[in-house]
């Protein structure tokens, strides 16, 4: 591990290296000394940047002599940086020699337009590796006996991550949950809350060594001054140095006589840098997501893995949920097919693939696989089988609907995925795993293949075919993406398992670019045709019969559409018929009853007729909802 401290003043410098000179003996790693020398000439104006230029001579003959009465040997000197505080070649020295993290002594006290403040900020946004900025005040390292870090900032968690791991040689870490007094119980629940966000970096009770506290203050940085004791170590977890000099100034109000004996500091994990304002707002956002610890990523583990197990548990629940979608889709019954879904097991299988994915974990991916292909084929063959034993004159508008799927919906799809991995992976938002599973629904469609089959529609189950590859894919990338966001770590470049995983994302992507070419045609031609909507509902087979019957007996007579307005007690039967020769109003009369007879007495019935009626093939309508019969178009080729 290599340690790299940039000094800009020469007090800074006898200051800041034996104390990291000790700090890298005691992690076995080695500091690497650069002076950077700032050209007083690149901030004309700024008046208050002249008096803290020092002379390039003055900082290297400090160095030499701080490092030659050093007792270690793991001290090095690299050249000298000139320029305009040269920041990108800082991040080129972290590049070449493979720094872990930077450390820049500041005065807090500056001015932000002050040079050394504004190369600290650009280290804090650029550099591609850790990077703490320090006020040591006149503290030294041996006499810190704690270090405080608020809990409040976004990158707090890794900042105490970042102590455990190097290991700090102070012996109590403090974690500081400031909360306003607003009652009797507002101690107890910022105890509760400071619980809940150390449990969530993987800190679960209290140790001889972290002791957290929580302060009533009526702010920020009133509660940290509050806290302070001299000799005692602020490390606060961000990307502004603005942080650093706001607290300084506070230590400086409010408590005068120990500001200079706290040391405060600015931690920037390296996740979270970035050069543009894009980059700025991805890196607050990944501050913002919690990374899984090992525990957590272990009970992940082994609930995904418990169930995505090919088990008769998971076959019987496979059955009963296809069962009732497939009766909810032949029913038209949206309600059913909501429940088939909170019923259907498939959701765990798919994001163990994404799982599988962002480990490497072949094994997994396997066991994951079996199951969820086992489950398609026993899903679509039981549906097919539902669909044989009831047969469909005309498809119900839920399965129509599954069945012309768009582009929109691999957008669902993956971040549904998102989703489902993001709530399997904190167990404060579980339950949240019964809305994504309505949201990307994967068992519908799979009952809609098999029933469109039996049915003989053929071209109508490419659609649901389509729409159910769309959503395994994008739900197993959505997930793995996730699980990749949330820490957890993925095969060594080279390893066999890694090509294989590699293998397996990039098909899943090609079959996603693939499915999302006739995704986009299909929305352009919804866009296009509108939206399907039945001009009619349909009536059952028992009133279509008896109207056949009737029109039947009377020559010349034919039937143009037949339909209901509306489902419920509120039914309006239209029924458009077309004659040669005027109809009898006793026919119309005896159609209406015969309508009545079966649907009942108070059911309203509107009839009407057209003589000599021509409609073109262009013209009839194409709606599956509405039963309709051809002798005027096969009269009117026999002419």
């Amino acid at each position: 591990m290599n340690i790299l401290l940039v000094v800009t003043h020469s007090e800074m410098a006898k200051r800041a290296v034996p104390w990291l000179a000790e700090s890298a003996r005691r992690q076995n790693s080695k500091l690497l000394v650069v002076n950077c020398v700032p050209n007083p000439v690149a901030v004309p104006g700024r008046v208050g940047a002249w008096p803290f230029i020092e002379k390039p001579q003055k900082v290297r003959n400090a160095l030499k002599e701080t490092v030659d009465q050093l007792p270690e040997d793991n001290v090095t000197l690299l050249d000298e940086i000139s320029g305009t505080f040269p920041a990108q070649e800082v991040s080129g020295i972290v590049n070449k020699l493979q720094v872990n993290i930077v450390y820049f002594p500041v005065d807090a006290k500056r001015s932000s337009g002050a040079p050394d403040m504004q190369f600290g900020q650009k280290l804090l946004r650029n550099s591609p590796c850790d990077v703490i900025l320090l006020d040591l005040g006149t503290s030294d390292r041996e006499s810190i006996e704690r270090i405080i870090v608020p809990m409040d900032l976004a990158a707090s968690g890794h900042v105490i991550r970042h102590i455990v791991k190097l290991g700090s040689g102070i012996d109590v870490i403090v974690p500081l949950h400031i909360s306003q007094d607003f009652g009797g119980d507002s101690r107890k629940i910022a105890v509760r809350e400071l619980d809940l966000q150390l449990k969530e970096i993987g800190i679960q009770k209290k140790t001889s060594w972290v002791k957290p506290q929580v302060v009533m203050a009526d702010g920020f940085h009133q509660g940290i001054v509050q806290t302070a004791k001299p000799n005692d170590a602020i490390v606060l977890g961000g990307a502004s140095i603005k942080l650093l000099h706001d607290l300084k100034m506070q230590l400086l109000s409010i408590r005068p006589q120990i500001a200079e004996a706290v040391i405060i500091g600015v931690f920037r994990p390296s996740g979270l840098a970035a050069k543009t304002k894009f980059g700025r707002f991805v890196r607050r956002l990944n501050a913002a997501l919690p990374e899984l610890t090992l525990t957590d990523r272990v009970s992940l583990f082994d609930r995904i893995q418990a169930g995505a197990r090919l088990t008769p548990d998971f076959i019987a629940m496979i059955c009963f949920s296809v069962v009732i979608a497939s009766f909810g889709l032949l029913t038209d019954n949206s309600s059913v097919v909501i429940g088939a879904m909170l019923v259907a097991p498939f959701m765990t299988p798919v994001v163990g693939v994404g799982l599988a994915l962002a480990q490497g974990n072949l094994a997994l991916m396997k066991r994951s696989a079996i199951a969820t292909v086992t489950g398609l084929i026993v899903g679509m063959s039981l549906s097919f089988v539902l669909g044989l034993f009831v047969p469909l004159d005309e498809l119900p508008l839920e399965i129509i609907s599954r069945g012309d799927p768009n582009i929109v919906d691999m957008a669902i799809a993956f971040v549904s995925g998102m989703a489902v991995a993001y709530a399997v992976s904190r167990e404060s938002v579980a339950e949240s795993i019964v809305g994504v599973a309505i949201a990307a629904a994967l068992v519908p469609p799979l009952a809609c293949v098999g029933i469109m089959l039996a049915s003989n529609h053929i071209l109508e189950s490419k659609g649901a075919l389509i729409l159910l590859l769309t959503n395994l894919a994008a739900i197993a990338l959505g997930a793995a993406f996730v699980f990749r966001r949330l820490g957890v770590p993925g095969t060594r470049t080279g390893h066999r398992s890694y090509v294989m995983i590699r293998r397996i994302s990039t098909t899943l992507m090609m079959m996603l670019f693939c499915l999302s070419i006739p995704l986009v045609l299909r929305m352009a031609n919804q866009l296009a045709v509108g939206q399907i909507r039945p001009m009619s509902f349909r009536v059952s087979n028992r009133v279509k019969r008896v109207v056949h019957d009737r029109v039947n007996q009377v020559e010349g007579l034919s039937v143009i559409s037949l339909g209901r307005s509306s489902g419920g007690y509120s039914k309006l039967i239209r029924i458009v018929l077309n004659t040669d020769k005027p109809v009898p109003e006793a026919v119309i009369e005896d159609i209406r009853a015969d309508v009545k007879a079966v649907m009942g007495k108070k059911t309203p019935v509107l009839i009407g007729v057209f003589q000599n009626a021509v409609i073109l093939e262009s013209q009839l309508p194409t709606n599956n909802s509405a039963q309709i019969n051809n002798p005027i178009l096969r009269r009117n080729e026999s002419k």
